[in-house]
């Protein structure tokens, strides 16, 4: 008998930093049935064969308005997200430009200093943040 392997779906999460070094942070939409009204990043599910670089540019303009370059790709970090297991990859990102353009996904953003990051409504428990952050080398404390 064989038994079926179920595929976990992999997220990219984009910890983008300005040119002065500021974190941008957006706060889902109130009608997202996921993290609906928290505070996150960037980000989103990857298409099947796609690489985690292909998926940060396809991810990054329409969500924000602006492209990135791709500073550091993070350990994949396995989590529960609306009661499904799903592996996250975080990215560090960097960009010259600080003008949001934001789509219906979220409503909101702010440009803020890491270290302020955990005092915000993430939705996803602090030692998480943590680990994602501490994987691309970003210092949030």
């Amino acid at each position: 008998m064989t038994s079926k392997m179920r595929k976990v779906p992999k997220i990219v999460t984009l910890f983008i930093l300005n040119s002065e070094n500021k974190l941008l942070i957006v706060k889902r939409s109130k009608n997202k049935w996921i993290l609906a009204d928290k505070w996150g990043y960037p980000g989103g599910v990857m298409e099947k064969g796609e690489t985690t670089e292909t998926a940060v540019h396809r991810e990054v303009v329409p969500k924000v308005g602006f492209d990135v370059t791709i500073a550091n790709i993070g350990k994949k970090q396995r989590m529960i997200l609306s009661n499904k297991e799903v592996d996250v990859i975080p990215v560090l990102c960097r960009s010259d430009s600080s003008e949001v353009k934001l789509n219906y996904k979220n409503s909101k953003y702010k440009w803020i200093d890491p270290k302020e990051l955990l005092t915000y409504n993430l939705g996803v428990k602090k030692d998480f943040v943590i680990k994602m952050t501490k994987s691309v080398g970003l210092i949030i404390q």
